[in-house]
């Protein structure tokens, strides 16, 4: 249902991104596919856990190692990938 506060603009607008997003989006998420990949086993483990959603005690349970590891592993990780994002982005 429309609602008479909504704008022209607001009823017609499309939700969907354009492809300009959508090949951006794409190349970016291939991008972090092939860096999770060269991580090694258990830090790829680590954080395909956490980008699940599952808990450190989760992650710490399947890994083996312990949640404050697993918790200072995530951290180091996501650092490590955004600086290797912003690199592959400004060449």
């Amino acid at each position: 249902m429309i609602s008479l506060d909504q704008s022209a603009a607001e009823i017609g607008a499309d939700p969907r991104p354009s492809p300009e997003i959508e090949i951006s989006d794409r190349l970016a998420l291939a991008q972090i596919h092939a860096m999770l990949h060269r991580l090694r086993p258990v830090d790829r483990q680590v954080m395909i856990l956490y980008l699940e959603d599952e808990s450190a005690a989760t992650s710490a349970e399947v890994s083996g190692l312990s949640a404050g590891a697993v918790a200072t592993r995530i951290s180091r990780i996501k650092r490590l990938l955004a600086g290797q994002l912003t690199l592959d982005a400004t060449r």
